[in-house]
């Protein structure tokens, strides 16, 4: 059964929205939600939202105060999962409830810098900010390997009740990211042949095997105390023996930190790796 305490999509956007713009395309109703993933799901991404909203304002001031005049939010209107999507991941991972576990990227930035030699100094930097305003690190991981179809630098931290993801790329990564995008749709797509798919991994590798390799990055051991875990996204995924440490849920889970989905103007989803 419903519960009626919890508010609607349109309700949730036009609270979150008041400050900075939030995208999250065509705004479905709880039944339109529910129909698609199943009450549970529906419910529970609308009660996790409604937490998170209530914490976004102090969140998005903490990351946009924290960055520095060098660097820039990319896209902070994606900042907040949209409901479609938070209920799907809910359904697909079983999280249901209540109580609801929820994911940790509901709430995500990313930040961008004009060059990659940058990025490493941007995250310590934010990573420093951060915890002077109370924040504590809970896990970071980078791609950067040879033969990943996809490269960046994220992690993870705790405060207002809630578990954030920030991201650090540079304008070159940002565009590899958003130009294999489409292979990648192709790539996770269960229902494509093998074939089709171990094609869009290689146009995926092709584009991002080329990428700068941050100054830095290979040293990149801790990020505020944190282990730093060495992924790559290739033929063969790999993980770096910092795996289990460092966890933001105390556990060894390549789904939770995978590439995030989005949604773009049209509603429609869009990777946000």
């Amino acid at each position: 059964m419903r519960d009626n305490r919890l508010p609607e999509p349109a309700e949730l956007h036009a609270h979150v929205s008041r400050a900075h713009p939030l995208d999250w395309g065509d705004l479905p109703t709880r039944e339109e939600i529910a129909a698609q993933y199943g009450a549970d799901a529906a419910d529970g991404a609308l009660a996790l939202l409604a937490e998170a909203a209530r914490a976004e304002p102090r969140v998005t001031a903490d990351v946009t105060g924290s960055i520095d005049d060098d660097a820039f939010a990319y896209h902070l209107k994606n900042r907040l999962k949209s409901p479609q999507s938070l209920a799907r991941k809910l359904k697909k991972e079983n999280r249901l409830g209540p109580p609801y576990t929820p994911p940790e990227d509901i709430l995500r930035y990313t930040v961008g810098v004009d060059h990659p030699d940058q990025v490493v100094r941007t995250a310590r930097q934010l990573v420093d900010r951060m915890r002077a305003r109370g924040w504590s690190m809970a896990s970071a991981h980078h791609s950067y390997q040879p033969g990943s179809r996809y490269k960046g630098l994220h992690f993870f931290l705790r405060g207002h009740g809630q578990v954030v993801e920030l991201q650090v790329h540079s304008r070159q990564s940002i565009a590899v990211k958003e130009a294999t995008t489409r292979w990648y749709e192709v790539f996770r797509d269960r229902d494509r042949p093998k074939a089709e798919k171990d094609e869009a991994l290689d146009k995926c590798i092709k584009y991002s095997d080329p990428m700068t390799q941050p100054a830095g990055i290979d040293a990149l051991t801790h990020l505020g105390g944190v282990p730093v875990e060495v992924r790559g996204y290739g033929r063969t995924p790999a993980r770096s023996p910092r795996a289990t440490e460092g966890s933001a849920a105390g556990q060894d889970n390549d789904q939770r930190q995978e590439p995030h989905r989005r949604r773009n103007h049209h509603g429609r989803d869009e990777i946000d790796r």
